[in-house]
């Protein structure tokens, strides 16, 4: 099946680094500690070093990383599943077939447990090394109960090789975070960890002078 041409592929794209950016290894690192979860959240307020930290962490992960940048047109679940089916499908190109399908035969009232079982099987059968999939801005849908509903039951049926990580400028309220809780499943951390420690400042002074 042809590539979906109303995808804005720089949504399914991580940004270009930009040359200003401070890599910091500390956060990385922590990162790299808690990949192995399930779900990983990122919060905090604007300002923060949120997205730039996903593009750095991109560049540096040995696993696959598939991206999805968010707007609040993706409040509307249809095209959010949209995106996100792209997204997975444009680092894993034997993935989405079955799934796109299925999700434009969806007129009208979406059945988000079908779609989500689809995608969850259409993974199985099509990828099956362990992969990061990014939503970054996911404070932009966070009120759309479809869309929480269905990543809660992606999240919930999906193999252990997904890995999600989402960056909010909120707390956000997935049904299944209690259920990743107690299975010690769901991470993260937020602006106290983001915020720049002196070593770092130091760093970004003497990068920005040397510009």
């Amino acid at each position: 099946m042809p590539f979906n041409f109303s995808v804005i592929r720089t949504r399914i794209t991580p940004p270009r680094r930009r040359g200003e950016l401070v890599t910091r290894p500390r956060l990385i690192e922590l990162l790299n500690e808690l990949i192995d979860k399930r779900l990983v959240l990122i919060s905090a307020p604007a300002g923060y070093g949120k997205t730039s930290l996903m593009v750095d962490f991109a560049g540096h992960c040995t696993l696959p990383v598939c991206w999805f940048t968010l707007d609040s047109l993706d409040f509307d679940p249809q095209r959010f599943i949209t995106y996100f089916i792209a997204a997975i499908r444009h680092r894993f190109p034997s993935f989405g077939e079955r799934s796109t399908a299925v999700l434009a035969g969806e007129q009208g009232k979406l059945n988000i447990d079908f779609l989500a079982n689809t995608i969850v099987n259409d993974l199985y059968e099509n990828v099956t090394e362990h992969f990061i999939l990014i939503l970054d801005d996911f404070h932009l849908v966070n009120e759309s109960q479809p869309v929480r509903n269905f990543i809660s039951r992606f999240l919930q049926d999906a193999e252990e090789n997904v890995h999600i990580i989402m960056t909010s400028r909120s707390l956000l309220s997935l049904p299944i975070l209690p259920s990743l809780a107690a299975h010690s499943d769901v991470a993260g951390f937020n602006f106290e960890e983001l915020s720049f420690q002196a070593d770092e400042i130091q760093k970004l002074y003497k990068q920005n002078r040397n510009q």
